[in-house]
């Protein structure tokens, strides 16, 4: 387990990373140049999460293989990603994206045009508390294997997950499984 409570550019992570099984960052992470500085998380020690908790602007993509990356991690934070273009979050084959409003609830913790492609990929949503969570993702192209979306909330709150598009590419096999209990938007 590791933190890091500075703000940090995102090429400078890979390294960092990629030996943790828990990596909290409680800084912004950033682009290097406008346009560049992607994220890719990737192999993480058996049930490693990179929690995010700042408020994140880096402008490449996110991409995610067998790992978590974790906005909000329930953490005091906003643990928000709202880079300025909008770049792709790629969910390969066991990446998963958690929206964690467990401690700290936050309405907007991923940027609502921000395109999701998914391979086997999970998005989850997390709330807990009596609050309501309306949280909005940007449109869904599934590309192949078993693709899901698993809301969880605690006891008298209402959620909300609404994806901005969803699409199947054709001829992949892809397969969406919907869990949880949440409310899934439009």
């Amino acid at each position: 387990s590791r933190d890091w409570s500075s703000d940090v550019c995102s090429s400078d992570l890979s390294t960092a990373v990629a030996t943790q099984r828990a990596f909290t960052i409680s800084g912004a992470v950033s682009s290097a140049a406008a346009g560049s500085g992607g994220m890719v998380v990737t192999g993480l020690q058996a049930g490693g999460v990179l929690g995010l908790t700042g408020n994140n602007t880096f402008e490449g993509d996110l991409t995610i293989t067998n790992a978590t990356v974790s906005l909000g991690l329930a953490a005091v934070g906003t643990g928000s990603w709202n880079p300025a273009n909008v770049p792709s979050i790629i969910l390969n084959q066991g990446g998963a994206l958690t929206l964690d409003n467990t401690t700290s609830q936050n309405t907007n913790r991923l940027k609502d045009s921000i395109p999701i492609r998914m391979t086997g990929g999970t998005v989850n949503l997390i709330v807990t508390g009596a609050n309501t969570i309306t949280e909005t993702i940007g449109a869904v192209t599934l590309n192949g294997g078993l693709n899901t979306f698993n809301t969880t909330r605690g006891s008298g709150t209402t959620d909300v997950l609404t994806l901005g598009g969803f699409a199947i590419s054709p001829n992949s096999g892809a397969v969406a499984a919907f869990l949880g209990t949440a409310t899934l938007g439009t």
